[in-house]
């Protein structure tokens, strides 16, 4: 294969490699939980958003990049589930705001704790400057995080 790969290319391959790797891991950790509670990856990271501040539906379509039906469809489940809520935006009536419930709060806490013993694991024999520069590297690719995600949650090293 390596007759067929241009040399320019090799970084390229390796980032995606490792890039899919560590979404491969994560899927792992948590679609049983998912699974457990009758929900996909991404209705575990709505909860997630949702707490940490993106707390309307057309907000979460945008970083999910997802059609608003299925957005629809998603947010139907979790209140069903009595993980989150909807709630009238008390500024402007035609708009729908997103709570966690404590349900969906004690699920999400679960599900991090979880994630963290986990890549605890993982991440042993890396240093906290390693982990700090591969968050740079990661959110200089991406493009950085979402404009109206707290700080303290995208930002946890700035001064």
């Amino acid at each position: 294969m390596s007759d067929i790969i241009d040399p320019a290319d090799t970084d390229m391959i390796a980032f995606l490699g490792a890039a899919f790797d560590v979404q491969r891991v994560v899927a792992g950790l948590l679609l049983p939980v998912a699974r457990q509670h009758q929900l996909t990856e991404r209705t575990l990271t709505i909860i997630v958003l949702v707490h940490a501040g993106l707390d309307r539906p057309s907000l979460l379509v945008d970083f999910l990049s997802v059609l608003p039906s299925t957005m629809s469809s998603d947010v139907d489940k979790l209140v069903r589930a009595g993980l989150i809520r909807r709630v009238p935006s008390p500024d402007d009536r035609r708009v729908t705001r997103l709570e966690v419930t404590q349900a969906g709060i004690d699920l999400e806490q679960r599900v991090l704790k979880e994630l963290h013993t986990h890549f605890s694991a993982r991440v042993a024999g890396v240093s906290v400057e390693e982990l700090r520069t591969c968050v740079s590297t990661l959110q200089k690719i991406s493009g950085g995080p979402h404009p109206d995600l707290p700080d303290e949650i995208c930002r946890p090293y700035a001064d």
